[in-house]
């Protein structure tokens, strides 16, 4: 016996079902007990059972308006059933050619963003907005810190594209990658040559897709909502207040400001003068307390090589001597050269306008010039360590004096050099300390 047949099928039912069925009724014995006859038909609850035979008729019947499949199967289930029916609606409204041609777009695809660059102006995304207030406007957005820049132009021309994109260019450097959308501007031969001349690798997205380009269409978005909540001032004027006011603000993703990812740096606004700035306080007080000094004081100027009084700060010579100034080393600080190749650091408060045209070795500077060959009265004179001056004392032959004999021979006759002017120090005798204990 066919198990196809209805026959078969009426059998079963009437009689009851074997305890093992082939696989072609297999779906007809899972639903046995549900399954009943009624004026020589097959019935699963309500619904018809369909034989082979009729089972296209009402598939072309189903299928008449095009409905889809969803609606051909609400349709079917209210009526009729076979085994695998959802299945056969399915492969018919697939190989519907009208239906294939006149469907909805199919799920939007899994979100693959763009990888972020690891360097300021290395990939920018372009598009052109408009038109707008009766304008076209150039977006450019820096991939890795979400600047924008936007130009108000009056067409599309490459001309006019050619050259903002230069500015820029020189602005923040040759971005490596641009990504655009398939306007008409971005795909001329013009263009391509200027990327290829400039080493840019210029990427389209995909055509009426744009969210390929996300980027520079939200900045758009952006940037359209951003302006028509202005009011005053020009368009110009509006444009650099919002472009001002985003750059300024952390981005959402990234969570600093594009001028910090992109100039290293904060931009000073007007949200600056809240906090108590101390930079400018310690400034006032400054220039307050320059103020206060300077009244009481007279700019003088010393030039290099002049004649200058020179402040001796040793306890031999004259307190001031004669010298030249040797170097300009600050607003208020010279180098003095005492003699034999021995400079000196000294302030302006210790140097003196020289009127006289004495000579340098005269009465005014008659301390002994061996004093200032010795490296212990170099010390006392207040000379500083310097690059320039080196003392070597291996290289000092067996005539040159020593320092210590240059002391000893000062100290017994005095500065001048006279055995009778030299000074006496009273001495006492010093009692050993007496230790606790001992």
């Amino acid at each position: 016996m066919d198990p196809e047949r209805s026959d078969s099928k009426i059998k079963y039912v009437m009689e009851g079902w074997p305890e093992q069925t082939d696989d072609s009724l297999k779906q007809y014995f899972m639903k046995r007990t549900e399954i009943t006859v009624q004026n020589g038909c097959l019935l699963w609850g309500n619904r018809v059972i369909i034989p082979p035979k009729g089972r296209i008729q009402l598939l072309n019947e189903l299928h008449e308006t095009h409905l889809g499949g969803a609606r051909m199967k609400s349709l079917a289930r209210m009526f009729i059933w076979w085994p695998k029916m959802d299945n056969e609606i399915d492969d018919l409204v697939k190989q519907c050619k009208p239906c294939q041609e006149n469907r909805q777009n199919p799920p939007t695809a899994p979100l693959q963003p763009w990888a972020w660059p690891t360097r300021p102006w290395s990939r920018l995304h372009v598009d052109y907005a408009g038109p707008f207030m009766g304008h076209m406007f150039l977006i450019i957005v820096d991939a890795h810190s979400k600047w924008i820049e936007i130009h108000v132009m009056n067409s599309s021309t490459i001309v006019k594209l050619l050259l903002q994109t230069c500015v820029k260019r020189l602005q923040f450097g040759i971005p490596r990658m641009i990504v655009s959308d398939n306007e008409s501007c971005f795909t001329r031969e013009v263009f391509a040559y200027f990327c290829k001349q400039n080493g840019i690798k210029h990427v389209t997205s995909a055509p009426y897709h744009p969210s390929s380009n996300g980027s520079a269409e939200r900045a758009v978005q952006t940037f359209k909502q951003g302006v028509k909540k202005l009011t005053r001032g020009s368009l110009e004027d509006r444009v650099a207040r919002f472009l001002f006011k985003y750059r300024i603000t952390p981005h959402s993703v990234t969570g600093v400001s594009p001028s910090e990812l992109l100039m290293g740096r904060k931009l000073r606004s007007r949200f600056d003068l809240v906090h108590p700035d101390i930079q400018n306080r310690v400034l006032l007080k400054q220039q307050a307390q320059q103020q206060q000094h300077n009244k009481s004081t007279k700019p003088r100027n010393f030039w290099e090589g002049e004649k200058v009084y020179v402040r001796n700060f040793t306890t031999r010579g004259p307190k001031w001597l004669i010298r030249n100034i040797i170097k300009v080393t600050g607003p208020v600080s010279f180098k003095i050269k005492l003699g034999n190749d021995i400079t000196v650091k000294r302030h302006q408060d210790q140097i003196r306008k020289c009127h006289a045209n004495t000579p340098e070795n005269s009465n005014l500077a008659t301390e002994p010039e061996a004093a200032f060959d010795t490296m212990p009265l170099v010390q006392e004179l207040g000379v500083e360590s310097d690059t320039d001056d080196v003392y070597d004392e291996a290289a000092m032959s067996d005539e040159t004096p020593s320092a210590t004999i240059i002391n000893e021979r000062i100290q017994e006759e005095g500065p001048t050099g006279d055995s009778s002017t030299r000074k006496e120090y009273p001495s006492r005798n010093r009692k050993p300390p007496e230790y606790y204990g001992r």
